[in-house]
């Protein structure tokens, strides 16, 4: 069972470095976009989109590992009742606060940039 939640883990982190390059696929593509005509921006057009459905399908899948890994943590928690465990939640709430701020942030301005 816990090499589940090791591959659980390492999705977590790789989808997140997804969402990310594909946020600064659709920054560059944008950034091109100006110099783009006719055909070329059409098929521009198209790989932002496929970039934006990119980054929205790793955002989902980083919403499911993460509840993998806070149902694990959940349950790491109740067996062991150490103090560094409440140390570790704290962090954990600021982290994912922070990063709840960042996705809603750069879905917004991939969109923003799928669409301009």
């Amino acid at each position: 069972m816990k090499y589940i939640y090791i591959i659980n883990d390492f999705a977590h982190d790789l989808f997140t470095g997804l969402w990310l390059s594909s946020l600064a696929a659709i920054y560059l593509i944008h950034l091109k976009m100006g110099e783009a005509d006719g055909t070329e921006w059409q098929l521009v057009s198209e790989l932002s989109g496929d970039f934006l459905w990119m980054q929205n399908i790793a955002l989902g899948l980083i919403m499911l590992t993460g509840l993998g890994r806070y149902l694990h943590q959940k349950k790491a928690a109740a067996d062991n009742h150490a103090s560094h465990h409440q140390a570790r939640r704290q962090v954990l709430i600021i982290k994912h606060i922070v990063m709840g701020i960042l996705f809603t942030l750069g879905t917004a301005l991939g969109l923003v940039w799928r669409l301009h």
